[in-house]
């Protein structure tokens, strides 16, 4: 019954939170720590152990750097974390590398669903960036074969690194990791790719298959998602009509005595939390871009004082639906494999 139940639960909550973001733009915090606990009861009754919390765990890392990126707002990234719990209720097996990134290849799922609800409702503001957004997409492609070709090589040239050959999931992330961040000629990865493609061509062609794709997915996102953002998610309004629980695109901050905007990349996002430094700027914030609640009234007024006249401001779109379609085709992917 444990799986009927939790399949119950997660339509609820996704209902529940549907109904709140489609509404008001916001899912309230309490509906995502209820059914998060529900969740987590559910599966701690029925004998889940350290695999599953370190499966939450590693959600919540995920959701929140996401959120910290400005992707999305603190209630859209404690949605995911809360919904993907149910994930492994519902037949996914945590033990298994693979299946123990389910919350990424959820998350991956309900960004192809994006792209045609973003095209649909913004097709106007897009159809004038379509030339950079295919600029992206060509830029994205070669440094991601040459990455996927180097680790498809490293699997072999170094054997036992990947969960491909047997090895353990932090060494599998670690290369994928090294050869995302690392770029490689098209030429080495290609020469690297030769050793697997020689001892083992079907297991080599999955592998190459699957980092191309993760290879591409991500860096295209990076490249495209300041232009799609830029376009359709953001809008400038005049210092006079602020209002209280707008949330400012970028962090405004003081730097000599004047405001300045801070945005940072993604790999800066990487680089400090790797060093553990405070993800900051170097000045006093004004208002900050990943405070969920918006702008105070006092924010507003010490942005006036400043001599702010506008600020670019995040039109919110309505994750939960979608995050939820892409959790459950995802499920319902894994019922079917196993079946």
């Amino acid at each position: 019954m444990t799986k009927e139940i939790a399949v119950v639960l997660f339509l609820a909550f996704s209902a529940a939170a549907t109904a709140f973001d489609l509404r008001e733009r916001r899912i309230p915090d309490a509906l995502n720590y209820l059914f998060l606990a529900a969740a987590a009861a559910l599966a701690f009754s029925a004998g889940a152990g350290v695999n599953y919390a370190a499966f939450v765990a590693a959600s919540f890392c995920f959701a929140y750097v996401v959120y910290r990126l400005g992707a999305w707002a603190g209630g859209d990234a404690k949605f995911f974390t809360a919904s993907t719990a149910f994930l492994p209720l519902a037949g996914v097996n945590v033990t298994d590398p693979v299946q123990f990134l389910s919350f990424l290849w959820a998350f991956m799922a309900s960004a192809v669903l994006l792209v045609p609800v973003v095209v649909a409702i913004y097709w106007k503001k897009l159809a004038a960036a379509r030339k950079e957004v295919a600029g992206a997409a060509a830029g994205a492609l070669k440094p991601s074969a040459a990455g996927a070709l180097g680790a498809t090589g490293a699997a072999f040239v170094l054997p036992g690194l990947l969960s491909v050959a047997g090895a353990s999931l932090p060494a599998t992330a670690a290369i994928l990791v090294a050869f995302y961040l690392v770029r490689i000629p098209l030429w080495l990865g290609a020469g690297l790719a030769a050793f697997a493609a020689v001892s083992a061509p079907d297991r080599a062609l999955w592998l190459f298959a699957f980092s191309f794709a993760a290879f591409f997915v991500a860096r295209f996102s990076q490249a495209a998602y300041p232009i799609v953002s830029q376009r359709a998610f953001t809008r400038k309004v005049r210092a006079a009509g602020l209002r209280e629980g707008m949330i400012p695109a970028y962090t405004v901050f003081v730097k000599g005595g004047k405001p300045a905007l801070w945005k940072p990349t993604p790999k800066a996002v990487a680089a400090r939390l790797l060093s553990g430094k405070a993800l900051a700027p170097e000045g006093r914030v004004v208002a900050s871009a990943s405070r969920a609640a918006g702008l105070s009234k006092n924010e507003i007024g010490e942005l006036k004082r400043l001599g702010v006249k506008y600020l670019a401001v995040r039109e919110s779109m309505p994750f939960a639906p979608i995050l939820a379609v892409g959790e459950a085709a995802f499920a319902v992917v894994v019922w079917l494999a196993a079946s």
